[in-house]
């Protein structure tokens, strides 16, 4: 904490480009019947469609095998005098390839590679599941096992458009694949078949796409309006951090300043108390400061504090010491965890820093150069003393190295 710097917290806003927020705002105004995102837009809307597929996939996997496991069930208890022959091969082995698909799905979806490209791979599945649906619809010839497989196609339809996350162009290019490949094999193979069954499929996929867009659309509403919550959030706490670094700061020096310095000085005195910890102060007071500013004026006094700052906090390097401008020409240290030696020997580097960076004062009667007088105070505390006492034992030292002629560095505990 040596000279105070500012919070390292790297704004979210840096994941959006300037352009892609500008993207975001203008279409949020105008608000079009169709949204198309920009590339980068885009990526992060897919992004959350992924962790929306995901959770739906760990969560809703087990109701899937339920459906399947139902679907099996009512078809064998209801409609076991209609499979006969090779209806019932054909439909034992379209649930065997259900339960294939389901089983791939559920994997590739707790592969974090493979659920990174889910739009692809889901897509797939979905037309395999439908293809096979559709063309055993088309072939069967009970009309009531095919008007109750229709029942749970039209469910895969509905499922496929608004609840696994696809986009609608992915589903429904998905289930358009299905029903043309579907329809293709029908008429290859089959003597007669159901064009009814064709227009049926057609037309839910239609009215199910029309209602996923309407989905997707209030989607990327809500995405765009995130976007541009998260990025006025941000900003808000980027002032609120702004501001709470400017009230801790002095603002001559660049400094923490003496109030925040009070505050950090209690917080150590407290953890001093609680783990018998030694604590040292150093005090610091630049010599014949007064003359100083008699002789080359008040701004070029400033000047001077500003160069003194900068020499003593270049000492002040451990994350847990802070160095704060106490006022006027005083600065004081807090130094946690370091006894009266170690706590001297860095004030006797302040010393010789601030000697080095030989800032001129010809009104001094030690020196042609400004230098400092310091204190240094070490103690563990007790709960018989104050955090005052402290500093005032730094101070005596402080007063007892000027008595001496300044210039130089005076301890106790």
């Amino acid at each position: 904490m040596g000279v105070l710097v500012q919070n390292n917290q790297n704004s979210t806003n840096s994941q959006f480009m300037p352009q892609t927020l500008a993207d975001a705002h203008l279409l949020l105004t105008k608000s079009p019947c169709m949204i198309f995102l920009p590339k980068e837009l885009r990526a992060h809307f897919l992004k959350e469609r992924q962790k929306q597929f995901i959770t739906i996939a760990k969560l809703g996997w087990p109701l899937l095998v339920c459906m399947l496991v139902g679907e099996i069930t009512i078809a064998h208890v209801f409609y076991r005098g209609s499979l006969l022959g090779q209806d019932h091969v054909i439909w034992d082995n379209h649930f065997f390839t259900c339960a294939v698909v389901l089983f791939v799905g559920v994997v590739f979806a707790h592969i974090p590679k493979m659920a990174s490209s889910f739009q692809i791979w889901l897509g797939l599945l979905i037309v395999i599941v439908l293809l096979d649906k559709l063309y055993i619809a088309l072939a069967l010839k009970n009309i009531q096992l095919v008007q109750y497989h229709m029942g749970a196609t039209i469910m895969i339809v509905v499922i496929d458009m608004l609840a696994l996350r696809l986009t609608t162009s992915v589903a429904t290019f998905s289930c358009l694949t299905a029903g043309f490949f579907a329809w293709f094999a029908a008429h290859k193979n089959l003597n007669s078949y159901d064009l009814y069954i064709l227009l049926y499929f057609f037309t839910t996929v239609a009215i199910c796409g029309a209602i996923a867009l309407l989905v997707e659309r209030q989607d990327k509403l809500l995405f765009l309006h995130k976007i541009v919550l998260l990025h006025q959030v941000e900003a808000q706490e980027d002032i609120n951090n702004e501001l709470s670094l400017l009230s801790q700061i002095d603002g001559l020096s660049g400094l923490a300043n003496r109030r925040y310095f009070d505050e950090i000085l209690e917080l150590e005195w407290n953890r001093g108390l609680r783990d018998k910890m030694m604590l040292s102060i150093i005090f610091i007071d630049i010599d014949y400061f007064k003359i100083y500013n008699d002789t080359y004026g008040h701004i070029a006094g400033d000047e001077c504090i500003k160069k003194v700052s900068s020499a003593l906090g270049s000492i002040v390097i451990r994350s847990a010491d802070l160095i704060a401008r106490y006022g006027g020409e005083e600065f004081i240290v807090l130094l946690p965890n370091t006894e009266l030696e170690g706590a001297i020997h860095i004030a006797e580097q302040m010393l010789s820093v601030v000697d080095r960076a030989k800032i001129p004062h010809k009104g001094s009667l030690i020196l042609e150069n400004i230098s400092v007088s310091i204190g240094v105070a070490s103690c563990i505390p007790l709960k018989s003393i104050q955090a005052t006492d402290l500093i005032n034992a730094a101070d005596m030292a402080l007063y007892q190295a000027k008595s001496n002629g300044r210039h130089q560095v005076c301890g106790g505990r």
